[in-house]
């Protein structure tokens, strides 16, 4: 098992150096082909206790649209 790189994902895919790759979707590359989906994961939106939507058990996307994003955690 390898890490694919951050930049150019499917270089090993296409120098035949690695024989499958697990990715993100989607993938719109004319050259590869993608399989089956091998897992699925729910996903998950942390807030605060005291975030309006903590008290939930669930959330669409729609509700959290307006919701204040974290985008750099270095600067946490």
């Amino acid at each position: 098992m390898r890490h694919a790189p951050f930049v150019e994902p499917f270089r090993g895919l296409r120098r035949g150096e690695i024989d499958m790759l697990v990715t993100w979707l989607p993938v719109q590359e004319p050259d590869l082909v993608v399989g089956p989906t091998m897992f699925a994961e729910r996903r998950v939106l942390a807030v605060s206790v005291d975030h309006e939507l903590a008290g939930r058990t669930s959330a669409s996307v729609e509700m959290r649209a307006f919701a204040q994003v974290v985008r750099d955690l270095g600067a946490l």
